[in-house]
């Protein structure tokens, strides 16, 4: 968008809000599609690997660890939508 002197500053303001708002949502979004990958690599993990023969999904600690994972990941998806 082109812009002249004559615009006023008014308008040069609501560009640049405008264009921070852009890539404000843009790393937003690259965030939480990074926090639901690696949610998932660590859920696989828990699965497969093995202590003393079990595979540490099987632990209670490390379910709360991963349920608290997935109960937060979601939470803070809608606060960012809100603008919280």
């Amino acid at each position: 968008m082109d812009f002249s002197l004559s615009d006023g500053p008014q308008t040069l303001v609501e560009s640049a809000r405008q264009d921070l708002d852009g890539g404000r949502i843009n790393t937003a979004t690259c965030s939480i599609g990074s926090a639901q990958k690696t949610l998932k690599e660590a859920a696989t993990y828990f699965i497969e690997r093995k202590l003393s023969g079990l595979a540490i999904a099987g632990f209670l600690h490390t379910q709360f660890a991963l349920v608290y994972m997935l109960t937060a990941l979601p939470a803070d998806d809608r606060r960012r939508v809100r603008g919280i």
